[in-house]
């Protein structure tokens, strides 16, 4: 898994926008304690998944593309192709199985 920490508006530009090709993000905080417990289980489905970016985006650095993107809870999961935003699942309450199905379905 190739594994990306978007720490600022400028890291999104060039990791997010300026990507060519798929790519998974997930916003998040530090002070987020859904994001905290999930973490373990995406990771571990991410795990057995080939050809893998991943890009944590911390939405209190990334404050604006968050915003943008009216991401509006965390931790949210969004699907990038090229660059653009092709789906999205806010999971704080969604199973391993239901997080699973949608990468199945969208991370392509």
């Amino acid at each position: 898994m190739d594994f990306v920490s978007i720490e600022s508006e400028d890291d999104f530009a060039r990791e997010v926008v300026g990507y060519k090709g798929c790519q998974l993000g997930v916003f998040t905080a530090d002070w987020c304690p859904h994001c905290k417990s999930k973490a373990p289980i995406v990771m571990e489905i991410l795990g057995a998944m080939e050809n893998v970016r991943l890009c944590r985006i911390d939405i209190d650095k990334a404050e604006k593309s968050t915003e943008d993107l009216q991401i509006l809870t965390i931790p949210t999961m969004a699907v990038f192709k090229d660059g653009k935003l092709t789906a999205q699942l806010m999971f704080a309450h969604s199973t391993k199985e239901e997080i699973q199905k949608f990468l199945d379905e969208n991370y392509k």
